[in-house]
């Protein structure tokens, strides 16, 4: 197999590790040499979704999204199964991965956990009231083929309950004449004349046979009905959840990406609900009587290391710590985007910015912990700086403004439609006029990409208003955050645009010190005094 770029460009793979670099937010193709192969034979898959087959390839179409990190790639052919480990970096244009990996430093250094999603290091995210769906999808869809491999281990070699009964033998086999024995040839004297060496045939050539006790295996065994117990709750916990992770992604808004991933790990937990149930139905266990553990089943669970790591696999499943936290109305995202963790650094490292601007500012927080798990909702936060002597300062992470429509009395309003813009910085000094400044973050650099970027901008600066800010409420600039600069769009970075516009841009990247001219245009724009 062989990757390319969407123009036909071929990538190198690392033949000593099998890792492929890739960018985010592109099209990949990965050519493949079918020879004298049949077409149906190959299958694809890049982590958990199934990629398309594209005949003008030939082969598969690779899309990678707003992510960055590592996913599985496996290729299936009618003769072998190949796995490499695909390395979505960032777009080049954006961020170096030095830069990228300073940006994740920093903002865990500032916020501990939050630049994973929900499934984070494939442990879930679990809290007193039960899991969310993208947590008990991602574990126990992972404990799946464990739980799968110890119940085919069991099912080898299952225990059985020996039971008694009686059976007929020949004279000669034996061994061992009980009393229910000795009274059968007490009853028949003629066996006696057999047992002292005569022939064991009867006069009418019937070979004789005398009663003995036996004892036969039965998998009508305790801990086999507690087996077959497990397996059918399992089977509804995998059932349930996989409902669950679909219904949860129709109803989001967000991305594709999202609702791509939550009909993929249903389908994963499908068929492992399937497989389970397969092994069960073909195995003799699917006869019992299913029960929960009894007393003979605990002493089976000690006695036994196979019985027990079925038992101690299956609790993973019932535990209710996997318990469903329904009628959610949003669903947390499974891996957070890049774009989302660029707009939270931003918020964080305009508050370093900002103390520097305010020495002796005691600062407070409020919301800040709840931005840890990225969501379809938007989440409010704050940083307020008390100033004695000066003022009160206040950055705003998606501060919501409004309309009309809906709220009239709020002071911070739209005019027109509800806004949420990024970043939002105000001032009220002690004495003096009130000022207040929109800032959005984006995570984009191409130019063209960037002027598109200037519709919030201007939105912002004309639509919102903040009753007690100035003589009309209007902020006082609505500029861009960008990782990096585009040469085309270089006129937009200039002090004289915005001076002429209110409207601008900043480049505001990790690893880099914060630009003096955004620094000089939040002193001057706010009236701050150093």
């Amino acid at each position: 197999m062989e990757f390319r770029t969407k123009g036909g460009e071929p990538i190198v793979v690392a033949a000593s590790d099998e890792v492929v670099e890739l960018e985010e937010k592109r099209t990949y193709h990965l050519a493949v040499q079918l020879g004298e192969t049949a077409r149906e034979g190959w299958k694809c898959w890049f982590g958990d979704i199934a990629l398309e087959w594209r005949e003008s390839i030939p082969g598969f179409e690779l899309n990678t999204s707003f992510w960055v990190g590592h996913a599985p790639l496996r290729l299936q052919t009618p003769k072998e199964e190949r796995q490499v480990t695909v390395q979505v970096v960032p777009r080049t244009e954006k961020l170096s991965a030095d830069d990228w990996s300073i940006l994740l430093r920093e903002l865990d250094n500032w916020l501990e956990g939050s630049t994973v999603g929900q499934e984070g290091g494939v442990h879930g995210e679990v809290g007193l009231d039960g899991s969310e769906v993208p947590g008990a999808a991602s574990v126990l869809g992972t404990l799946v083929p464990a739980f799968v491999s110890a119940l085919e281990a069991l099912l080898k070699a299952p225990r059985e309950r020996s039971i008694e009964h009686w059976t007929e033998a020949p004279l000669h086999v034996v061994r061992q004449a009980d009393r229910g024995t000795l009274r059968h040839l007490a009853r028949h004297p003629d066996l006696w004349q057999r047992v002292q060496g005569e022939a064991e045939e009867g006069h009418d050539g019937r070979q004789a046979l005398v009663p003995q006790r036996a004892w036969k295996g039965h998998l009508d065994h305790p801990a086999n009905r507690y087996v077959a117990w497990m397996v059918s709750q399992v089977l509804r916990t995998l059932q349930q959840v996989a409902e669950s992770v679909r219904k949860a992604g129709k109803r989001q808004s967000l991305d594709p990406d999202l609702k791509t991933w939550c009909e993929r790990r249903a389908e994963r937990l499908e068929e492992g609900a399937k497989g389970l149930d397969s092994l069960l139905r073909r195995s003799a266990l699917a006869s019992l009587e299913a029960e929960p553990a009894s007393e003979a089943t605990f002493l089976a669970l000690v006695d036994d290391p196979v019985y027990a790591r079925v038992h101690r696999l299956g609790r993973l499943f019932l535990s209710p710590r996997f318990r469903l936290i329904e009628e959610k109305a949003e669903l947390a995202a499974p891996v957070r985007p890049s774009y989302d963790l660029y707009e939270l650094w931003t918020f964080f490292r305009l508050r370093e910015v900002l103390a520097s601007l305010l020495p002796g500012a005691e600062w407070t927080r409020h919301g800040v912990e709840q931005l840890r798990i990225f969501s379809a909702k938007a989440l409010s936060a704050s940083f307020t700086a008390a100033c004695p002597g000066q003022g009160t300062l206040e950055l705003f992470f998606n501060l919501t403004f409004p309309s009309p429509l809906k709220n009239k009395n709020s002071p911070h309003r739209s005019i027109s439609a509800e806004r949420r813009p990024d970043l939002v910085v105000t001032w009220k000094p002690e004495q003096g006029e009130a000022r207040w400044l929109c800032l959005d973050a984006k995570y984009r650099t191409e130019a063209s990409q960037v002027a598109d970027a200037f519709t919030s901008a201007h939105i912002y600066r004309d639509s919102l208003r903040w009753k007690g800010f100035g003589k009309d409420g209007r902020c006082s600039g609505a500029v861009l955050l960008v990782p990096a600069m585009d040469p085309k769009g270089k006129h937009w970075f200039e002090k004289g645009f915005r001076d002429s516009h209110d409207v601008g841009a900043f480049v505001l990247a990790p690893g880099q010190s914060a630009p003096e001219a955004l620094i000089d245009w939040l002193k001057e724009r706010l009236d701050l005094k150093r």
